[in-house]
């Protein structure tokens, strides 16, 4: 991971600049765009245990890894994450994933106007009206998706659900609820 930072930075030619701090008991390494007047955006990433913690708001991450070298609860006191997490069986699951959806967008929209100012034919692109199309999709109305990945008898298994509030449900997800039926995939080759 660590290389794999190094060399983004290198190939970023000084718009990307790269830094560590000391959190706790973690070492978080910071990605910053460098670029005058730009949106507050870094990429936020710490090796914890065999896992990584990534996130988009360094503050809250420092917070959540300082919580988390202090013996705190974090992610299991979080209301998202308990919704998520109650649907799903984690026992045996190889990974689990957990991810808050309006940080993700919110950061893919910033990195794509950084985007758009170091090369202008990505002016072309609407960001404003991106967010709207991202509305009315309903994509804004997930809260979080949590998921799961474990073999069973050999094969890959992903059990994920959505945190989507009824009141808050709009565009694809309208009516949305309950388990998805999964008797269309019979038709797929198991080879």
């Amino acid at each position: 991971i660590d290389m794999a930072l190094g060399m983004a930075v290198e190939v970023s030619e000084g718009m990307v600049s790269m830094a560590t701090s000391e959190i706790g008991d973690f070492t978080l390494t910071t990605l910053t765009p460098e670029i005058p007047d730009g949106p507050e955006v870094s990429l936020n990433i710490a090796r914890v245990g065999n896992g990584i913690v990534f996130g988009t708001i360094k503050d809250e991450l420092v917070s959540t890894l300082q919580s988390m070298s202090d013996g705190e609860p974090v992610l299991a006191a979080s209301e998202t994450y308990r919704a998520a997490f109650e649907h799903i069986d984690t026992d045996g699951a190889e990974a689990e994933t957990y991810v808050r959806v309006g940080p993700l967008i919110d950061f893919g929209i910033q990195a794509l106007a950084i985007a758009a100012e170091m090369q202008p034919e990505l002016l072309a692109i609407d960001i404003a009206g991106l967010r709207r199309v991202i509305d009315v999709l309903g994509l804004s109305s997930i809260q979080a998706v949590g998921t799961a990945f474990e073999y069973q008898d050999g094969v890959s298994v992903t059990r994920s659900y959505v945190v989507s509030s009824d009141n808050q449900r709009a565009g694809l997800f309208a009516g949305a609820g309950g388990e998805l039926d999964l008797d269309f995939l019979s038709w797929v080759p198991k080879d």
